[in-house]
């Protein structure tokens, strides 16, 4: 009989980042031949000490975390399948039928003015104006639920993990990145969003693993942690970034529904054959204005072989692009073109966000 390879896994169990649940789910689906034992630790940071002691195999944090806390002595050596990286509406009804002049209460900067985009009569506050807790847990969303059945507030914005771990049950409605009905605006997430990564030390070697790694969340993660490292971190909360590989058919299918003759023409080679079985990876900039009146998007698909080439001519394409949106044009006599302010104002003019 056949030997079982295992290995430890240090995670986190603390965090309301998913990485426990994911790891725990990962561990239930492997074959017969491998196993995992997952070990747990209180956060991160003891995950990333535990490692580096040789206290166990692997360590699971989640993706934004590790490209914030990139370790030479570490490696990224696994990708999980990426979790969902929207947000969820917690709420009677969906956001284009909240009551007018309703409340919603969401942290993020980005998805408070992605709400007022489509909604400007709403009030979106945060959970320090609410509930005087600046972070959401499972104590504080109780609190808010409770403003929220007593219709102090008509809802609020949290993770899908946050919801998922919820003891009580609610109706929930995704602030999703694609279209699926033509009048609702796209949420674009903050970028890294859903990814776990199981990082070992340097030079640990296991061929067993690289046939449960995800490549197209490790794709995702490398195009969107490349185009992060390129905007400016004053402005990256307001700067949604989605990269995500995807089925030609499926793409097809959302543009003729919606009638995208750009994206149709694209996937479809001119003997009229599409390219159904194909990939393409797709990529999402967008940042919005303060109030939600102005939106300055990029939207691209290319082949995967073409992926880093095609980020870097995007991050080209964004740079002009916020030259263009964000600064006062002079008066060009010659043109017969008046003096313009600026179209796209990030800070508000008292410079709060």
């Amino acid at each position: 009989m056949d030997s079982v390879q295992s290995l430890d896994v240090l995670v986190a169990s603390e965090t309301l980042d998913g990485c426990f649940v994911q790891v725990s789910k990962f561990s239930q689906t492997l074959d017969s031949d491998f196993s995992i034992t997952v070990k747990e630790t209180e956060n991160h940071e003891d995950t990333l000490l535990q490692l580096v002691d040789g206290k166990g195999d692997l360590a699971a944090v989640s993706g934004k975390w590790w490209a914030e806390n990139e370790d030479e002595r570490l490696q990224a050596k696994l990708f999980l399948p990426r979790k969902d990286p929207t947000l969820v509406l917690v709420s009677e009804d969906k956001l284009e039928y909240i009551p007018k002049n309703g409340v919603i209460v969401a942290n993020s900067p980005l998805i408070k003015r992605q709400i007022l985009r489509a909604r400007r009569d709403l009030s979106v506050i945060s959970s320090l104006q609410a509930i005087n807790k600046d972070t959401l847990d499972v104590e504080s969303i109780t609190a808010l639920e409770d403003l929220r059945i007593n219709q102090e507030i008509n809802g609020y914005v949290i993770s899908r993990t946050l919801h998922e771990l919820l003891p009580f049950k609610t109706r929930r409605h995704t602030l999703g990145i694609h279209k699926r009905v033509e009048e609702r605006f796209k949420f674009i997430p903050q970028g890294l969003s859903g990814f776990v990564v199981l990082i070992s030390r340097k030079g640990f070697q296991n061929q067993t693993l690289s046939r449960f790694n995800d490549n197209g969340a490790k794709i995702a993660f490398e195009l969107e942690q490349m185009a992060l490292s390129h905007i400016d971190e004053d402005i990256r909360p307001f700067v949604g970034i989605h990269a995500e590989q995807r089925k030609i058919g499926t793409i097809l299918k959302e543009a003729e529904k919606f009638q995208s003759k750009q994206i149709i023409s694209s996937l479809i080679q001119p003997n009229q054959i599409k390219l159904d079985g194909k990939i393409r990876i797709e990529v999402m900039m967008e940042i919005v204005s303060y109030d939600g009146r102005v939106t300055g998007k990029i939207e691209r698909m290319f082949k995967p072989d073409d992926a880093i080439g095609s980020v870097r001519n995007i991050i080209i394409e964004w740079n002009n692009l916020l030259e263009t949106m964000t600064k006062d044009h002079p008066e060009e006599k010659r043109r017969n073109l008046p003096a313009t302010q600026r179209i796209l104002q990030i800070h508000p003019p008292e410079n709060n966000t």
